[in-house]
């Protein structure tokens, strides 16, 4: 037997960078984006089972346009600032050539990583990823923070805005509020200088009445007038409101509604009507009709009720049904109350 160990071949190149890539695989170690998306694409692809369907008209139709040779397109005319593909790939790699250098440098310098040394370089763009997702959530966090800020300041300006219109509109009602209590103190006070002043010309129309009385009594004191005319001086037609009231027997400070001056001179009719004073029929007559022009007076001024326009048929003492007008027929009433019959 010979002393000699068996030889163990050596490894190729190919065989330990499938090696390292299966422990990569295994550890999970962040790779490059574009690699992960897609080992990402394949493995959905060997998961999610394909589904195949029958192929319909339209599909055979767009496969065989797609298989057919497309007529080559015409480069555009070139102008000012453009490129012919045959120069703008070359340089797009080569910009792309430069911008990969600038990254695995900046990885160098930022994160160590080695020249020659795959395992560095993995490792500082792990980190690099992971600085740049904390640097996404410092931001968001900034963000929110921000807004959050905002949104406070926003609601203490619609606040400070609610308060100063809830006190523009309390200052605004109580104003309101005093002008309103002014202007009724104001009515008051012109309606009571209103009583005051036709207190006053009637007390001055009653003082001129009787020195009109006076002086017509000492004119005609030798010739004597007929009991007419002596009435007719006693109790002469009222001019005013309040003269109309006094005849009337109602307060002329007050104001008396439409119904109550109504009432009054029904009233007063029924007391001096000539027929209820037989005794002195002129001296009733005379003063009828002064309550008669003072109720005329008042309802002219607007102080008396209005006029009622009766739309409505004959009324008849009876309220029997048989009396009331039907639609479609003729009026009917008993021969009692019938309106025909009255002579």
């Amino acid at each position: 037997m010979s002393d000699k160990k068996p030889t163990i071949p050596k490894k190729t190149i190919r065989e330990m960078e499938e090696e390292l890539m299966a422990q990569q695989q295994a550890r999970t170690v962040q790779v490059s984006p574009f690699a992960r998306a897609a080992q990402i694409q394949y493995e959905r692809s060997r998961i999610m089972p394909t589904q195949f369907r029958e192929a319909t008209a339209a599909d055979l139709e767009r496969i065989r346009l797609l298989q057919q040779p497309q007529p080559r397109a015409r480069s555009p005319l070139r102008g000012p600032g453009m490129m012919s593909a045959t120069l703008a790939r070359p340089r797009a790699v080569e910009r792309a050539r430069e911008m990969q250098a600038k990254f695995y440098s900046m990885l160098e310098q930022q994160y160590g990583a080695k020249k020659g040394n795959e395992r560095s370089y993995l490792e500082a763009m792990e980190r690099y990823h992971n600085d740049k997702e904390r640097k996404q959530r410092e931001h968001a966090t900034k963000s929110a923070r921000e807004r959050e800020e905002i949104d406070h300041r926003k609601r203490e300006k619609i606040e400070r805005e609610r308060l100063r219109r809830e006190e523009e509109d309390f200052t605004s009602e109580q104003q309101r509020r005093m002008r309103q209590q002014q202007e009724y103190i104001r009515q008051q006070q012109q309606q009571q200088r209103q009583q005051e002043q036709s207190w006053q010309q009637h007390q001055q129309y009653q003082q001129q009445q009787s020195h009109a009385q006076g002086h017509a009594r000492a004119a005609h004191a030798e010739q004597p007038d007929s009991p007419r005319s002596m009435l007719a001086r006693r109790y002469p037609t009222p001019q005013s409101r309040q003269d109309a009231l006094v005849v009337l027997e109602i307060d002329p400070r007050s104001t008396p509604t439409a119904r109550e001056i109504k009432e009054a001179f029904n009233k007063r009719a029924l007391q001096l009507h000539p027929d209820k004073n037989l005794g002195n029929p002129e001296e009733a007559s005379v003063k009828f009709k002064q309550v008669h022009t003072a109720y005329k007076l008042l309802r002219r001024q607007g102080g008396g009720s209005r006029r009622i326009k009766y739309t409505r048929r004959l009324r008849l003492k009876t309220k029997h049904h048989r009396h009331r007008p039907r639609r479609g027929k003729a009026y009917k009433s008993s021969r009692r109350f019938s309106t025909k019959s009255r002579k």
